[in-house]
């Protein structure tokens, strides 16, 4: 029954024009050499408190050797527990460590992705509130890399959750096992096996689209349909530099305050600084669609994360295609900027500042890095007038349009026609905060800094925008929380219609 069920579900996905073919799939019927359960459709791996018999399964790894890219699929139901466990894996030792992926559950009920290379080591560790795989209820973990893009997109019951930029790690497999239900640890080899059912193990050659994985869910179990920004509603965008990913007012009361803040703002697609290991907790606590660009990059957002974009360094910037309905779609892209020397100190202590060394420096640091990703994305912005650009960022830069003339006197009388706000006006995006704010000595729309009163003050966070169909209608600064503010930068939220 089980195998004609399959064979039926991967009819329906042929029919409905998602041809991709499992390269190796591996059921669990019954058979003495290990104990089944009742499986997501038929028989499964049961390594419960029930099964005499717990030893991890090994099989061959049919992706060794394999140069390219390739997909994981596998069910899992993690029995209760307060314990970390391995499901299931393929690696290779290396020395102490290992180099390969690993999928499983954490101490706190969700589920787990890890890679790791000979240098590089990343982790995927969402929360038991929005994914959960000790709740008894079968649940579907994919895993994708992309050996071209260097990325590794996340899925859990079927909904992309996560996309990792994932450098220095090689496409070529070097693992010749399959470990299903962790390896063998103790004199019985049962010590740290996986605690729970696995069912309907299945790996590819090739990258699996989300419709696929989608589709293959459900087969199963009912699906939430994606959020879309309803027509002619307003769509809402934030810039937040979050402070060593929001830890600094607490580990875990950080984070949650700054998802509060986003939450409270309504904004829709967030361009995040600082995000270092944060990420996955805020995305969850929203419910958003996340991408890492890197340990300080991220994008979450309320619609789905159709592509990626190209980048330059991926510390510096990074950019996501986000489908906001059937028909439209923005462009949305996050940077950080580094600064030659600290003038806001300067300022603050009143020592010279000598504008021309400064302006020379930044040429070679900020606006240097910004031209090179202005290069990067060309193609992104010469389309701006067919999908909209977005382009946020903390620049570590003040703008030409706040050091003028008429401003000097918040600028101990420094006039200062900074490269970086010159470069994106050149390149034919606007300013979204000033377009809406014009005067700066009306609203100077201060980001730097909310934490430190006595500092000097500054406005270096921005959201920019190209494109004909995009239009800025409100602009604001955040920078007060019921309790705390949990950065040391203001958010920035804009308000665009969409046509």
């Amino acid at each position: 029954m089980k195998k004609i069920f399959l064979q039926a579900v991967c009819c329906l996905l042929s029919i409905g024009g998602f041809a991709q073919a499992p390269v190796y799939r591996q059921s669990f019927d019954d058979k003495a050499a290990y104990h089944t359960g009742k499986g997501i459709q038929g028989a499964a791996l049961d390594l419960g408190a029930d099964a005499a018999a717990r030893k991890p399964l090994y099989f061959p790894y049919v992706l060794k050797d394999h140069n390219g890219s390739y997909s994981v699929q596998c069910w899992l139901k993690a029995s209760p527990s307060q314990s970390r466990y391995t499901a299931l894996a393929a690696y290779a030792p290396k020395g102490t460590a290992y180099t390969g992926w690993q999928l499983g559950v954490q101490e706190n009920g969700a589920w787990f992705w890890e890679m790791r290379g000979e240098k590089n080591m990343y982790s995927y560790q969402p929360t038991p509130q929005r994914q959960t795989v000790r709740d008894t209820k079968w649940h579907q973990l994919t895993y994708c890399f992309d050996a071209e893009k260097s990325e590794a997109s996340l899925y859990y019951d079927g909904l992309q959750v996560a996309v990792y930029f994932i450098e220095g790690i090689p496409a070529m497999q070097q693992a010749d096992t399959l470990f299903a239900g962790g390896r063998e640890q103790g004199d019985r080899g049962e010590w740290n096996t996986f605690y729970g059912a696995m069912d309907e193990i299945t790996l590819y050659k090739e990258v699996l689209s989300p419709a696929y994985i989608a589709k293959s869910y459900a087969a199963f179990f009912p699906m939430k349909p994606a959020a879309q920004l309803a027509p002619g509603k307003a769509l809402k965008v934030m810039n937040f530099n979050i402070w060593h990913g929001g830890n600094e007012t607490g580990k875990d009361a950080g984070p949650m305050r700054v998802a509060e803040v986003i939450r409270n703002s309504g904004a829709d697609i967030v361009s995040m600084q600082e995000t270092y290991g944060s990420g996955e907790k805020i995305a969850d606590a929203l419910g958003y669609y996340f991408y890492l660009r890197g340990s300080n990059l991220s994008i979450m957002s309320r619609f789905p994360i159709e592509n990626t974009l190209p980048g330059s360094r991926s510390f510096f910037n990074g950019g996501a295609l986000i489908r906001l309905n059937a028909k439209q779609k923005v462009a949305f892209i996050t940077n950080w900027l580094s600064y030659p020397f600290d003038y806001w100190d300067m300022q603050e202590k009143k020592q010279p500042l000598n504008v021309d060394t400064l302006i020379a420096k930044m040429e070679i640091s900020n606006a240097g890095q910004l031209r090179r990703t202005l290069e990067t994305i060309k193609e992104v912005t010469a389309a701006a007038d067919e999908i909209p650009v977005i382009f946020c960022g903390d620049f570590n830069s003040g703008s030409h349009l706040d050091w003028t003339e008429a401003t000097k006197q918040f600028n101990n009388g420094y006039v200062v026609k900074f490269p970086q706000s010159l470069i994106m006006q050149e390149a034919g995006y606007k300013d979204s905060f000033r377009e809406i704010h014009p005067d700066p000595l009306k609203e100077r729309g201060i980001t730097w800094t909310p934490e430190f009163p006595n500092a000097f003050k500054d406005r270096i966070d921005y959201i920019y925008y190209k494109g004909k169909n995009l239009k800025a209608l409100q602009s604001e600064v955040l920078n007060r929380h019921p309790v705390r503010w949990p950065s040391d930068h203001a958010a920035v939220v804009t308000t665009f219609s969409v046509r």
